[in-house]
């Protein structure tokens, strides 16, 4: 009864992988695009993003799953393996047909400054580009090929310690109170700060300092944009505690750069401090 059995169990294993093999093959075919940015929140901390989507839609949808790594300056990516998301909805008048996707994240930790080599091998065709890391951007040159392409030339990540965010609040009458909270967040080890003007992930290039936007009725924010020189959880422990004592009417949104996301006021209080802090 044993034979029969481990015959069933390889016989199982040869069909199981040229499926795999031919779901990889047909996903493929025609290439995989390539969406990348920098993150900075979630557990996983300040790292890039690489997001690929098959060129080519199927009736049926899979999870692209990556294995990677990075030895000396070379980035090496490979598609491992598939995974059936089931067949695509289908529209009225419609083929049914959707794209797969598949990704996964390098922490930025692991990408200093310097110029790497990314290889994509899949079944169906390997592919190289180049990386270049410096301290501004990252830039992402594929060269000329139409198998490994991506609309997303190079990425500006956000410059670490920095503090940002807004005061909301309705009503003139509390503008002093907004004013009054600015006041005091500079005794806490922060300094107004600038940005070069780059397109930013998490960070608008019209969020300048103490910029203010009104509308209607009597709706009124002021941004907020800082340098730290202190930890982001110490900063928001000495705000919290202004703000309990003296009942700012206002709604606080702030955020780190390294990841921390902070609500105060009258907004419904959330504290995350972030992977980095």
């Amino acid at each position: 009864m044993k034979r029969p059995l481990l015959l069933v169990t390889l016989l199982a294993g040869i069909v199981f992988g040229c499926k795999e093999d031919t779901n990889i093959a047909a996903v493929t075919n025609d290439g995989l695009s390539l969406y990348w940015d920098h993150e900075i929140f979630g557990e996983e901390g300040r790292r890039f993003r690489f997001e690929f989507s098959s060129q080519k839609a199927l009736s049926e949808q899979y999870q692209l799953v990556f294995q990677k790594a990075i030895t000396a300056n070379i980035i090496t990516v490979r598609l491992a393996s598939t995974t059936s998301q089931g067949p695509c909805q289908s529209f009225p008048g419609a083929k049914p047909g959707c794209l797969s996707k598949g990704g996964f994240s390098i922490p930025e930790k692991d990408l200093p400054p310097g110029t790497y080599t990314i290889n994509l091998i899949t079944p169906s065709f390997t592919e190289s580009g180049r990386l270049t890391i410096t301290s501004e951007k990252a830039v992402l040159d594929l060269g000329a090929n139409n198998q490994f392409t991506s609309s997303v030339e190079q990425v500006f990540p956000i410059p670490r310690q920095l503090l940002f965010g807004s005061i909301v609040y309705t009503g003139s009458d509390k503008t002093q109170a907004a004013n009054d909270l600015i006041a005091y967040l500079s005794t806490l080890g922060v300094t107004p700060a600038t940005v070069p003007d780059h397109p930013y992930r998490h960070l608008s290039s019209e969020a300048s300092h103490l910029a203010t936007k009104n509308w209607p009725e009597d709706n009124h924010m002021i941004s907020l944009l800082y340098s730290m020189k202190r930890s982001f959880r110490d900063i928001i422990g000495d705000l919290k505690r202004y703000v309990d004592q003296t009942g700012q009417p206002l709604s606080i949104y702030l955020y780190s750069s390294l990841g921390g996301e902070v609500r105060l006021g009258t907004t419904d209080p959330l504290f995350i401090y972030g992977a980095d802090q």
